[in-house]
């Protein structure tokens, strides 16, 4: 993404007169990116044409245009928080899942399925129906990040990671491949590449920046690393990795780099590592004692509602819930106890054990009922 969200959106809806495919993006960031479903709704229109067609578009783009029209409801309905409409549409889109033959749509489906799920804090049925596809190694891994389970976290990365060890031991090939397919768009809405160190040593990377693999080719490309928003990413990776090492003060300038980055020109599946930054600087920020630069930090970003969508609903709750009790140990229980509330309505359908909800019941005031 070359320019700011607005001229991005501009862009593909210019583009989407000239080239098939450009119609499924310019769908989705009307969507996702703008929020402004009416506008979407010829292009979403357009999208089962796409996917009917036997020739000139290519397949990946065919199934993520079947999958995309049949959430697009769920996908507006979330925005408005009309949540029992999103369970019935997700229930509906099930069925569709259960009679589809074609093997690329049915892993698109239950991808973007399980990110509803997340969203709505349903963990075991996201990961139950993640189970059945054969892309979702991850997906562990990523629900022991939102559990804050933090060894099963560390454990499912490790076994992960472990896969590429195996297949391919040259430490600057594996970087490259790590780097080049945390851009796809399968990717980019799991965090956890960003949260672990994944990249290897930075000496691995700097091997990588000058040799990236070009998977449709099998070649190396010398230009991949010099997209900006893998930039953005590996500032926020070498942050989250100095606070690990418990170097806050040092953590502080490539997290505020990378969250500036996200912040301004982050796209629609980009907006979880927007919210992963502000949360991880907000950590940081409390663990200096800055209680209210923490708290200014992560009020803002709250307030970005427009950048909360199926992708990037479970990380903004996380921030919420940071919020919450940041709020509650400076004095503002007011505003503690509003966030609580908005938190409790996005996660009615959630687990009853979900993290946020135990957070809520466990921080609210004890109290006798009167007979």
């Amino acid at each position: 993404m070359l320019g700011r969200r607005e001229e991005y959106v501009r862009y593909l809806v210019q583009a989407a007169e000239q080239r098939l495919e450009a119609k499924v993006l310019a769908a989705a960031a009307l969507t996702l990116v703008e929020g402004d479903f009416d506008r979407a709704r010829p292009y979403v229109e357009q999208l089962k044409v796409l996917g009917a067609m036997e020739n000139g578009i290519p397949p990946g783009w065919k199934g993520w245009a079947l999958a995309f029209n049949e959430l697009f409801a769920a996908e507006e309905f979330l925005a408005k928080g009309l949540l029992p409409e999103v369970v019935r549409e997700l229930e509906r889109v099930e069925g569709v899942l259960a009679s589809t033959e074609s093997a690329p749509v049915r892993e698109l489906l239950t991808w973007k399925l399980v990110k509803f799920y997340l969203a709505l804090g349903q963990h075991r049925k996201a990961l139950d129906l993640g189970n059945k596809a054969s892309t979702w190694s991850i997906l562990p891994g990523w629900l022991a990040y939102l559990t804050d389970d933090r060894a099963a976290f560390l454990e499912h990365n490790q076994a992960f990671l472990a896969q590429y060890q195996t297949v391919m031991p040259d430490p600057a090939r594996r970087a490259a491949v790590y780097l080049s397919r945390n851009m796809t768009w399968w990717m980019e809405g799991f965090p956890i590449f960003v949260l672990v160190p994944m990249y290897e040593p930075e000496s691995a990377v700097a091997l990588a920046s000058t040799a990236v693999l070009d998977e449709s080719s099998g070649e190396f490309s010398t230009e991949f690393l010099h997209w900006p928003a893998l930039e953005a990413k590996l500032q926020l990776a070498r942050g989250i990795e100095m606070l690990n090492q418990g170097r806050l003060q040092d953590a502080m300038a490539p997290l505020e780099s990378g969250l500036g980055w996200f912040g301004e020109y982050g796209g629609w599946e980009k907006y979880c590592y927007f919210f992963v930054g502000a949360e991880v600087l907000a950590v940081v920020l409390t663990g200096q004692g800055h209680l209210e630069a923490a708290y200014r930090v992560l009020n803002g970003v709250a307030m970005n509602k427009k950048m909360v969508n199926s992708y990037s609903a479970p990380l903004h709750q996380r921030l919420q819930a940071r919020l919450a009790l940041l709020s509650r140990e400076l004095g503002r229980r007011d505003e503690a106890e509003a966030i609580e509330a908005e938190l409790s309505n996005a996660l009615m359908f959630a687990d009853p054990d979900h993290p946020i909800l135990v957070q809520i019941r466990d921080r609210q005031d004890p109290h006798l009922d009167l007979e």
